[in-house]
């Protein structure tokens, strides 16, 4: 099962700016975690004059990450974290994190 989230990414630069690349960065030991959890399956398919692009103040248009749920896999109590790289033609990389948790929250209780 997957999830797809459109990004809303506001270009704050003062000069017009396109997506060239959207890649999905590990930051951790484990190479394929982030792989494993999301891809970017729409910007895959686009073609050199169907990228991302944004004049200054306006948003970037079709910017999405797909994550897939992985039912046989507990990430554990501590997040995990990957970045979505935007490489651009005129700012260079940016780079936004990614963060992966089970929504599981443990304590204890003194009573």
């Amino acid at each position: 099962e997957t999830f797809d989230r459109e990004l809303d990414i506001t270009n704050n630069f003062a000069v017009p700016v396109s997506v060239t690349q959207i890649q999905i960065a590990d930051t951790g030991k484990d190479d394929d975690l982030c792989h494993k959890y999301f891809s970017t399956p729409l910007f895959d398919s686009l073609t050199e004059g169907q990228k991302p692009k944004a004049d200054r103040k306006d948003s970037l248009k079709g910017v999405s990450v797909r994550f897939h749920f992985q039912s046989d896999e507990n990430v554990g109590p501590f997040p995990k974290k990957c970045m979505l790289s935007l490489d651009t033609d005129r700012v260079g990389r940016q780079n936004l994190p990614l963060i992966i948790y089970s929504g599981e929250l443990i304590g204890d209780l003194d009573l």
